[in-house]
């Protein structure tokens, strides 16, 4: 599997072995909630059927380009945009981090429900796939 680089809040290199990722992970992830204001708050989310042709291989890519496209996912820290300047980036309510983390978080167990304006709920996705509202 390739090495991952992972670095301290100080930016200090750290090559933590397979249990430390295991075991450490909240901590790893507590540190990056810490980077700045903006990985307090919510950067992205996509959805992914876990039908696609990319999940479908059911493979870990351990590349994030790959990782993301192949997997539900949400992320902390600086939402995408082509908006670059921080303030028009504010404006446009497009959160600003020094970093962004992707956290995949797809399966086939993954239900998720989106709330109407008149109160009801609607199946958004069921069992990792579109709900039958979403279907193409």
């Amino acid at each position: 599997r390739p090495s991952q680089a992972v670095t301290s809040a100080d930016g200090t290199p750290v090559s933590p072995k397979e249990p430390l990722i295991t075991v450490q992970a909240p901590i790893i992830e507590a540190k990056i909630i810490e980077t700045d204001e903006g990985t307090h708050y919510f950067g992205e989310m996509a959805l992914v059927d876990v039908d696609s042709p990319l999940s479908s291989m059911n493979t870990v890519f351990y590349t994030t380009l790959y990782d993301e496209n192949a997997s539900c996912h949400i992320a902390i820290g600086a939402g995408l945009a082509d908006i670059k300047d921080p303030e028009e980036r504010e404006k446009a309510g497009v959160n600003n981090s020094f970093i962004h983390v992707d956290f995949m978080v797809g399966s086939r167990e993954l239900n998720i429900q989106g709330q109407r304006e008149d109160g009801s709920w609607e199946d958004v996705f069921v069992n990792g796939s579109w709900g039958p509202l979403f279907r193409l």
